[in-house]
């Protein structure tokens, strides 16, 4: 059994059981899982995943397109925060 296979079988025995998820996340391996990433889309599941820069994905804004291409369009804004001179409370 491959690693996207059994996050699919997961996330099944999740629903079935009503185990209460908000959201998938994962990494590359599992995110260039065309099926993995269908079986979310179908089931109205939110998830974030990595996949490589040549992936082709399905987006709002274009039926088909590579991440790269798709990450260009994306403006970089970034927001310095302190949390002070010994980090935060953790």
């Amino acid at each position: 059994m491959t690693k996207p296979e059994l996050g699919r079988r997961m996330v099944e025995r999740c629903r079935r059981a009503k185990v209460p998820f908000g959201w998938v996340a994962a990494d590359s391996a599992d995110g260039q899982d065309r099926k993995l990433r269908a079986a979310l889309q179908r089931r109205r599941i939110p998830y974030v995943m990595a996949v490589p820069v040549d992936e082709t994905v399905h987006t709002h804004r274009a039926p088909r397109t590579c991440v790269d291409a798709f990450a260009a369009g994306i403006p970089l804004v970034f927001e310095r925060r302190s949390c002070g001179a010994h980090g935060g409370p953790w």
